[in-house]
């Protein structure tokens, strides 16, 4: 008899905090990015841009200006800019919670919403199911699960398409001053175990991307020109992206005269300063 699928299949979506909306929207742009039309959630006092890419996406996140909703990321954004949180992927919510329950991971509750999406037809409604994990369970992390009902009216194909070539997240970075808890958490989390023997850097498989767990000082060393801001760690401090064809990316930034830091490996990424928060890097040679 097989063993059941485990119902956490990997990385969703990245959900990055950031204070200005509009500010953030043309930093994005500029780097090549088409990001969605904005959104406002009305009950969670926030509003937000999407760039979506193959099967995953990033969500630019803020503070709704206009809303006196109590808001999540108003004690994140004090401190600094960038990932808020890691969306996993799941196509079993409710039954994810019996499974992370078993797993000690605490899950809340499960909860549906929706939210509107204009169609050439008319309006749509997008459905999800999600279920959000006790942060004190995942240190360095806050991760929910979510389950889309109607990923057709989430992946739009005239939103997927981005002039730098953007194809899909790569590589979760969280920097902890000990990964141990942190790896300890996600092997839980994704039901695997992590890779490599290093006390500085583990690595483990999502099922899409992978997640680098790095000491400060691995983290720096790999990216040299990078920042972390202490008093938040552990935390997100980062992610990679996978190009569509890599060649073509490098001349478009090229062409835009968009330069780049080069990590020790030999890839091209930007510092937090550059990208609203976050380390990004892109899967093709500085």
């Amino acid at each position: 008899m097989s063993a059941p699928v485990w119902p956490v299949t990997g990385i969703d979506h990245i959900l990055i905090a950031v204070r200005d909306l509009k500010q953030a929207r043309t930093t994005y742009e500029g780097l090549g990015f088409r990001p969605t039309p904005m959104g406002r959630h009305t009950k969670l006092g926030s509003v937000n841009h999407c760039l979506m890419l193959e099967n995953d996406y990033l969500e630019l996140l803020a503070i709704d200006p206009e809303s006196s909703v109590p808001n999540r990321w108003a004690g994140l954004l004090e401190v600094r800019q960038g990932v808020g949180a890691v969306a996993l992927r799941s196509t079993d919510s409710k039954g994810a919670a019996v499974a992370l329950r078993a797993a000690g991971l605490n899950p809340g509750d499960v909860s549906e919403f929706s939210r509107p999406v204009e169609r050439p037809d008319g309006v749509k409604d997008a459905s999800f199911t999600v279920l959000h994990i006790d942060h004190a369970a995942t240190p360095g992390l806050r991760e929910f699960l979510c389950q889309h009902h109607t990923p057709e009216l989430v992946w739009l194909p005239e939103y997927q398409g981005h002039p730098n070539g953007a194809k899909a997240i790569s590589e979760v970075i969280v920097v902890a001053p000990d990964p141990s808890a942190v790896v300890a958490a996600q092997e839980r989390m994704f039901n695997t175990r992590a890779m490599g023997n290093s006390p500085h850097a583990r690595v483990i498989e999502t099922g899409t991307a992978t997640m680098m767990v790095m000491t400060p000082d691995a983290f720096l060393k790999r990216f040299p020109k990078a920042s972390l801001v202490k008093p938040a760690l552990p935390y997100v401090a980062g992610f990679s992206l996978r190009l569509r064809d890599t060649m073509a990316s490098a001349g478009w930034f090229r062409k835009q005269g968009i330069g780049f830091e080069r990590s020790a490996d030999g890839r091209a990424y930007l510092p937090p300063e550059r990208a609203c928060g976050v380390t990004l890097q892109f899967e093709m040679p500085a």
